[in-house]
């Protein structure tokens, strides 16, 4: 029924269903990666995944946030199996050349252009005087404060869990301190954020949003966004770390940080103005698949085989998902 849909009919959306309108897209692209899953696996692709994972990448990949998300993540995956002097498979390559191509019309459609001309001159003519890193501030710094809000419970809940998983699965203090300073960090500045900042304003150098932090070429930017981006990469080092696998563990690292990078470039976007709260839900996405991940190997770990916990966890991830998108 996917491939059936008047895909024009998106272009008619309108301005508040844009969001909902990428989960098309989204959920394609994401059923394009099975086979990629399964490579890295060491399965076998059957011949039907791979034809309808090859249509539904051509659907996803003319979405630009998606199209990037695919390349940067399809990249990886050819740089993991040449690392390893292995091949990753003629699929994954025509994937990701497909990927390449449809990212490149998107960005180079006319389409792009008249909305410059029309919108962009009169609604956000900063733009113009940006420089690429003030650009990629503006995106990492909306992405941050986006994480740290109250609001945003799966990335709470996923470091709670990921605190419980290295807890169960090493017994050294050292590591299991390590493994909480993700909770720990995102507890302080996101759910307690205005205590902390009352109790404890030496702590505001240490907090992206604090007001006058919000430029570039303030020296106190640098502190704050060094403690942020090394809460990011702890993830992702923990992730690696933490599963039974080296490649399931850079596989979750990879997802992580491609949910960073889709929020991170839109702050090369020209229309930033309009559509900064439009790719969180890939962020979101990427937030809930690796809790899911993080309670099923936690659950292996007890020994327990009920998928009650995972089954409640992602209906719960699933409506705050459909929430914050409505």
């Amino acid at each position: 029924s996917t491939f059936l849909f008047p895909i024009s009919i998106f272009a008619s959306a309108g301005w508040f269903v844009t969001s909902a309108v990428c989960l098309w897209p989204l959920s394609l692209g994401m059923y394009a990666l099975v086979p990629v899953v399964k490579r890295l696996q060491g399965r076998t692709v059957e011949k039907h995944y791979a034809v309808t994972a090859t249509l539904s990448i051509i659907i996803a990949a003319n979405h630009e946030q998606i199209g990037a998300m695919l390349v940067g993540f399809l990249g990886c995956i050819i740089l993991y199996f040449l690392w390893k002097k292995e091949s990753p498979g003629a699929l994954v390559f025509v994937f990701f050349v497909i990927s390449a191509l449809l990212l490149c019309y998107s960005l180079l459609a006319e389409s792009n252009a008249l909305r410059e001309t029309a919108e962009i001159r009169n609604s956000y003519p900063i733009f113009y005087a940006q420089s690429t890193l003030e650009r990629l501030f503006n995106g990492f710094l909306a992405t941050a404060l986006y994480l740290l809000s109250p609001e945003t419970i799966l990335i709470q809940v996923m470091c709670i869990v990921l605190a419980a998983v290295v807890a169960q699965k090493y017994s050294d203090p050292l590591i299991r301190i390590v493994g909480s300073i993700p909770a720990l960090y995102f507890f302080l500045f996101g759910t307690l954020r205005d205590w902390t900042l009352t109790l404890f304003p030496a702590l505001q150098q240490f907090y992206v949003g604090t007001i006058d932090q919000m430029s570039l070429y303030n020296p106190d930017v640098l502190v704050s966004c060094a403690v942020t981006l090394f809460v990011y990469l702890l993830i992702g080092v923990i992730l690696i770390f933490t599963m039974p696998t080296r490649p399931a563990g850079c596989l979750m690292a990879i997802t992580w940080a491609g949910g960073l990078a889709t929020r991170l470039v839109i702050g090369l976007s020209p229309t930033l103005y309009a559509s900064t709260s439009r790719t969180f839900f890939i962020t979101l996405a990427c937030i809930l698949a690796i809790l899911c991940v993080l309670i099923g190997e936690y659950e292996r770990n007890c020994g327990s085989r009920t998928p009650l916990y995972l089954f409640i966890l992602m209906s719960v991830g699933m409506w705050l998902y459909q929430f914050y998108i409505v």
